[in-house]
């Protein structure tokens, strides 16, 4: 009888093996004793490989040195709290001078015949994705991205010497790299008109290959090329693996569609034998939590063989289900790599550490093919390590060389909030095979079961064209509050970058990609990690912007916003040296960050001022423009469960002249929205029309669907202020959804008028307020339309507002 997954997995239960104790080995020129670690301070992500001479590795380092961050009272202890505003401008100043002095990021070369130097291969405004090939290699092998201030380009650092293979005005992503018949073939993702486009070179930059698709890894089998690519679709991520012989296609594989998505996977061969494992999970689109819900599967075939097969009995490898002892969070397997031990499949994944409130960091398992079933896992590292930067493993006779992110959690704790990880390192360990390390659980009170996630499809599709002249504008899409793991109040869910933005273009289908952290909680080269990978989004179909939530002392949560990334690291600054007060960070934005560079702006909870003028005159018009009126915990204009008042309602009958937009922001699935998004009439496609869309309220707020909606009121548009005759309220109003809209109505000064049936896809329909009074007043156009979900959509259009005379 076939065992259901739920039964499978906990058939076979934990178990915790002690540690290992090793004598303390002499070091040597191809080793490092098991006592004893190699650091590579300020190492973000690594790679590794061999040559004939012994194993290198590779570093990506971004320091700190020149990068500051919050402590417990906001500001670098060495600072004297009680300097004043021109003092601490002085200080913005040079702070900002010192992160612009040489390099932002490094990659460094360490080998075992020098343990003692690390050799300096590469140094650029933007490094990443470090890779190293696993076959043995004449000399260290190392293709990595780079980036200045024109273009992108992969590099291949060989013999000795670094050369830039290719060079484009549009991100290069992912490579990959093997060493085959005397040269060295690499593969690079770039987009191409939405899709993911693969282009395989050899040493010299020449191409001979390229096909469709994402993520690609390489492995050699013989004198052939196996190529594994993700085919990504709006529903759904399916492996696809490809034969290579002579620069052509000779075989393809489709791995089995077990689950919605099949993705974050790694191959490998021996032996005659192809390998593969991955991640599995139900489709994104539940809630903010991506990261909740992750399986393991794996899978293998011959080169002959027309379908890849479960490795084991069945292809799940059955983690134990483990949760959070202090808030209901799954502790999902995640990144898993395969190798071979003699025969033997052998599986390494990262999963979430229970370390206690709100804490940051993985622990790296490993499970083996014994009797043809999968060991019970095992932990294999004593310190805690990031969840998705790269690490490189050399296999030796009775030891593993691991290369590993690693990190301290003993920064300070910021308003409650979590830890600050410190000590980012590369920590390079020769570690003995049956090394392990007992497993850590929490110390909280509570114990929560496993929760699967619920898949849903289709979950964003796009509006129909709406049937009038919308003055030389057209509607893109974007998500302006996500956040990942590494904003750090549920990062065992939330979701590493990567996903958030393959979310965001895949899924979503936005055209406008986010990234939106807690910098507050962040170490300065941590941000800045998230933002090159945001960077590496950018294409000619996808706009980025860069955002920060730094936790503002005062009046509410507070997103800021730029398309320039140079003005959201001066941010940064200016958020610590002004100590998060309010007004003293507006003054100082306006006094050093060029005019209408830099968006500020609220959502409804968090931080309440004493009163309600107090919270009004904290609102500056040259700096706010919108403010979120859709995000998952609930509909903030129409719902006062989470709050006092209804939100930004408070501002405009205030007076205030804010437009609407609409972001998701990370939750824990509690509240009645699943996504939320803004939607840009723009001029031109470019990130200077999404920033004048915003500056002029040319934007929508929309929850758990796509709604198109344009309004004009006395040939004016949505977001202007007018001046009409009360005979002339007269609204015109285009609507249109994959899904029919249900109705649509005025909300005036906050208080929803009557609505108006509609029951159809598209609509073009008049609203009048025959009963209004003279004198100002704001108007909403809000409508409510069916969804994927069992809840409606609900849709804001950027107020008008109106003097009616």
């Amino acid at each position: 009888m076939k065992k259901t997954r739920r039964k499978f997995v906990k058939e076979l239960g934990f178990i915790s093996m002690g540690t290992i104790i090793l004598p303390n080995l002499k070091l040597t020129a191809n080793n490092i004793t098991q006592a004893k670690k190699i650091n590579i301070p300020g190492g973000i992500a690594s790679c590794a490989g061999v040559t004939n001479n012994g194993w290198y590795a590779a570093s990506l380092v971004i320091s700190d040195d020149n990068r500051h961050s919050f402590s417990d009272s906001n500001i670098d202890s060495n600072i004297d709290s009680n300097i004043g505003f021109e003092e601490r401008g002085n200080l913005l100043q040079k702070w900002i001078a010192e992160e612009h002095m040489g390099c932002s990021a490094k990659l460094v070369l360490t080998t075992s015949w020098q343990t003692s130097v690390n050799k300096e291969l590469a140094c650029d405004k933007s490094i990443l994705f470090p890779v190293s090939p696993r076959e043995t290699t004449a000399s260290p092998v190392v293709v990595f991205v780079s980036r200045d201030e024109n273009k992108w380009y992969l590099n291949l650092y060989r013999n000795g010497e670094v050369s830039k293979l290719y060079s484009s005005n549009n991100s290069i992503r992912y490579p990959s790299v093997i060493s085959i018949k005397n040269d060295i073939i690499i593969s690079y993702e770039q987009d191409n008109d939405n899709e993911g486009h693969i282009s395989l070179v050899n040493s010299q930059g020449e191409i001979i290959y390229q096909t469709q698709g994402r993520r690609a890894k390489l492995v050699k089998a013989g004198d052939k090329i196996v190529l594994m690519k993700e085919i990504c679709t709006n529903n759904s991520i399916t492996p696809c693996i490809e034969l290579i012989g002579n620069n052509k296609q000779e075989n393809i594989w489709h791995l089995p569609e077990e689950d919605d998505y099949t993705f974050n996977g790694d191959i490998c061969y021996s032996e005659g034998k192809l390998y593969v494992v991955a991640e599995t999970t139900h489709a994104f689109g539940q809630d903010d939590r991506m990261g909740n819900f992750r399986e393991l599967r794996a899978w293998h075939a011959t080169l002959s063989d027309r379908n890849f097969k479960p490795v084991a009995e069945q292809s799940l490898i059955p983690v134990p289900e483990q949760t959070s002892t202090w808030k209901k969070e799954n502790l999902s397997p995640i990144r898993p790599i395969i190798f071979i031990e003699g025969s033997v499949p052998v599986v390494l994944y990262r999963q979430f550490r229970d370390a206690g409130f709100k804490k940051f960091g993985w622990d790296l398992f490993k499970t083996e093919i014994k009797n043809g079933k999968w060991c019970p896992p095992v932990r294999i590292t004593e310190n805690i390590i990031s969840p998705n930067t790269a690490f490189g493993l050399i296999q030796q006779r009775d030891s593993y060389i691991l290369t590993l992110p690693s990190f301290d959690n003993n920064g300070p704790r910021i308003d409650g909030g979590p830890v600050v990880p410190t000590n980012h390192r590369i920590e390079i360990i020769n570690q003995n095979k049956n090394t392990t390390f007992p497993l850590i659980i929490g110390n909280g009170s509570h114990t929560y079961k496993f929760e699967e996630s619920i898949g849903y499809k289709n979950i964003a599709q796009k509006p129909p064209e709406l049937p009038c002249k919308t003055d030389g504008r057209f509607l893109i899409w974007g998500d302006m509050h996500v956040h990942s793991s590494y904003s750090k109040c549920i990062a065992s869910m939330n979701g590493m970058p990567d996903e958030m933005f393959r979310y965001q273009r895949d899924i979503l289908q936005n055209e406008v990609i986010c990234s939106l952290e807690h910098s507050i909680f962040m170490k300065g080269s941590e941000q800045k990690y998230v933002y090159d990978l945001l960077e590496a989004e950018s294409s000619n179909n996808h706009i980025v912007l860069f955002g920060d939530e730094p936790g503002m002392l005062q009046g509410r949560h507070t997103n800021f916003y730029a398309y320039r990334r140079d003005v959201i690291e001066q941010l940064r600054n200016i958020v610590i040296l002004y100590e998060r007060d309010r007004y003293q960070t507006y003054k100082a934005i306006k006094a050093f960050i060029k005019k209408d560079a830099l968006l500020i702006t609220r959502h409804f909870h968090g931080n309440l001022y004493s009163s309600e003028k107090e919270m009004l005159d904290s609102f500056d018009p040259e700096l706010e423009w919108v403010f979120e009126a859709m995000q998952g915990r609930t509909n903030a204009m129409m719902d006062e469960n989470y709050t006092v008042e209804k939100f930004p309602n408070v501002f405009l009958n205030g007076g205030k002249k804010v437009g609407l937009y609409g972001g998701t922001d990370h939750y824990r699935g509690v509240g009645p929205n699943h996504y939320c998004l803004t939607g840009f009439w723009v001029k031109e496609f470019s990130p200077e029309g999404v920033w004048e869309a915003l500056k002029n309220r040319k934007t929508i707020a929309v929850s758990d669907a796509k709604i198109a909606m344009f309004a004009t009121l006395n040939n004016k548009l949505f977001g202007e202020e007018m001046t009409v005759q009360q005979s002339d309220m007269i609204f015109k109003v285009n609507l249109s959804s994959a899904h029919p809209v249900k109705k649509v109505g005025l909300m005036r000064d906050g208080e929803m008028l009557d609505w108006l049936p509609v029951n159809n896809t598209i609509a073009q329909i008049e609203l009048t307020d025959t009963t209004v009074a003279r004198g100002y007043h704001w108007y909403c156009i809000t409508t409510e339309v069916e969804s994927v979900y069992e809840d409606t959509a609900i849709g804001h259009i950027s107020p008008f507002f109106v003097e009616v005379i």
